[in-house]
């Protein structure tokens, strides 16, 4: 009976582990978010704001999980990319500028 609980346990916590999430968020200003649009479906976190970790931490990302950055040019989101490595995140990505983004995902711009 134990035996087969801690193989539950195990394939339980691996089929955790293969749910890993992903976030897209959009780091430019509202500003620039306003006059462009963002990626369908992405969530938005200003880089340049001093509170960027808190709201970050407050998306409740796991470590685990993707992250897709994305900014103007991809040079916020390449700051933002080591930032967070430091955190700990373990698979965040850098997919450049915003209209990179938009054709690498496959998602229109949206206002």
């Amino acid at each position: 009976m134990i035996r087969k609980f801690v193989l539950f346990a195990l394939l339980s916590g691996a089929m955790m582990a293969a749910e890993a999430k992903t976030f897209t968020i959009d780091i430019r200003t509202p500003a620039e978010i306003q006059e462009t649009g963002r990626v369908e479906g992405s969530l938005t976190d200003d880089f340049r704001s001093p509170d960027f970790i808190e709201k970050f931490k407050a998306m409740n990302i796991a470590k685990d999980d993707e992250v897709q950055l994305y900014c103007r040019s991809g040079a916020r989101a390449g700051r933002a990319k080591l930032m967070l490595e430091e955190m700990g995140y373990k698979n965040v990505k850098n997919l450049g500028g915003y209209e990179a983004a938009s054709k690498t995902l496959n998602r229109p711009l949206v206002k």
